[in-house]
């Protein structure tokens, strides 16, 4: 990058204002337990009621691509890539969006105490607050990062869109997944998707624009 794009960066900016306005009204609806977190429940509960063994376990397996442990896993494995392809600014921006994610993750998760949804299994994954999604908040970080890098490195051509479509398709399945199988409300799903969609422009635009202008000074 040889110069700041600054119709990209007000883009971002302007996607930055809107989502954090979501994130705030999500928030607002889930704190007071009304309008759109009135319909966790009965979608939880016809979700859960509907559940077949094979759905269980394809979706047990989706949930697992957007757990902690996957996630560190899948930003060693995209660092070391970047790393050994000279490309020193997206693996910082890869380290940095997970540690980022995982700190506000837990923040997050103080300010609104929610109790999980009362639905099978959920001591399976521990007794932290129900929103927003962690599982949904680092899949949507991490994965939208690889999503863009793909597109990037493949120019714009049929990979980078089949890519870009592919990881963001995940994003949404490891969400659902999450609905599904009766670990969290739709509302701590969408709260996760856009925190982590916040987390990715904050930490994108910080890497490619603030240490642009660092190293430029």
């Amino acid at each position: 990058m040889t110069s700041i794009d600054y119709d990209s960066f007000f883009i971002l900016l302007s996607l930055l204002l809107v989502l954090a306005i979501l994130y705030g009204l999500v928030s607002l609806t889930v704190y007071r337990n009304n309008s759109i977190a009135g319909w966790d429940l009965p979608i939880g509960s016809w979700l859960v009621a509907h559940a077949t063994p094979p759905a269980n376990r394809l979706f047990s397996r989706i949930t697992n691509l957007g757990s902690y442990k996957f996630i560190r896993f899948c930003t060693l494995l995209i660092s070391l890539a970047l790393v050994l392809n000279r490309d020193w600014r997206h693996a910082l921006i890869a380290i940095a969006l997970f540690g980022t994610s995982m700190l506000v993750m837990h923040f997050l998760k103080k300010i609104i105490p929610r109790e999980r949804p009362n639905f099978p299994h959920n001591d399976l994954y521990g007794l932290d607050p129900s929103y927003p999604s962690g599982h949904t908040m680092l899949a949507t970080a991490i994965y939208s990062l690889v999503g863009v890098l793909i597109f990037i490195y493949g120019r714009g051509g049929p990979i980078s869109w089949a890519g870009l479509i592919g990881f963001m398709a995940l994003i949404l399945l490891v969400g659902f997944s999450r609905v599904f199988l009766g670990f969290h409300f739709l509302t701590d799903v969408i709260g996760g998707w856009i925190a982590g969609s916040i987390l990715f422009v904050v930490v994108w635009m910080a890497g490619n624009y603030l240490l642009f202008s660092l190293s430029a000074a």
